[in-house]
């Protein structure tokens, strides 16, 4: 059983005139599969390289099982999603392997289908500098492993609303950045 918690995180990188990241708090529990969504710019990869021991933060902290995070460490595995390296991983095929092992998860995507049938608990970050906006607890990739029917999840009507609420916000997000 691992606890991720992250405080009062901040990083801001050198030369740079603005924070990446400022103010995030999140916990994750063991188990977990949390997604983080936002735009580009919004501090999601930077975020996931402070957890993974990448990044320092130059403000607050990142603990695991209430030890800092002072670096890389093989209690903590990166996958970095790239097509070229493994096409044929899909997304179901990450929700069953999730399943199986009951390891904690933390994903970052653009895509709000994948976000959406991915979690177990959405975040939703915002530019300028990163920070959390909302924290949603989903049901749908739970739905999809009792059903094994993707389509039926994605074509409900629940499914829907979130994607087309979440659209909206990232699309009104984009609007107020520029």
């Amino acid at each position: 059983m691992s606890t991720l918690d992250i405080r009062g995180l901040g990083v801001t990188y050198r030369g740079a005139a603005s924070p990446a990241l400022a103010g995030v708090d999140l916990r994750i529990d063991s188990g977990e599969f949390v997604v983080a969504l936002g735009a580009s710019g919004c501090g999601k990869t930077t975020l996931l390289n402070c957890i993974a021991g990448f990044v320092d933060p130059t403000e607050g902290e990142v603990r695991l099982n209430g030890e800092p995070i002072l670096g890389p460490g093989a209690e903590r595995g990166v996958v970095f999603q790239k097509y070229a390296l493994m096409p044929w991983l899909d997304v179901k095929l990450v929700l069953d392997v999730w399943s199986r092992t009951h390891k904690t998860v933390f994903f970052i995507t653009h895509s709000v289908e994948e976000a959406l049938f991915l979690a177990t608990r959405l975040v939703l970050m915002t530019p300028g500098p990163g920070r959390i906006a909302e924290v949603h607890e989903l049901p749908f990739a739970h739905e999809y492993l009792i059903s094994r029917d993707a389509r039926a999840v994605k074509s409900s009507p629940a499914f829907i609303e979130w994607r087309e609420r979440l659209t909206r916000h990232l699309h009104e997000t984009l609007r107020e950045a520029a």
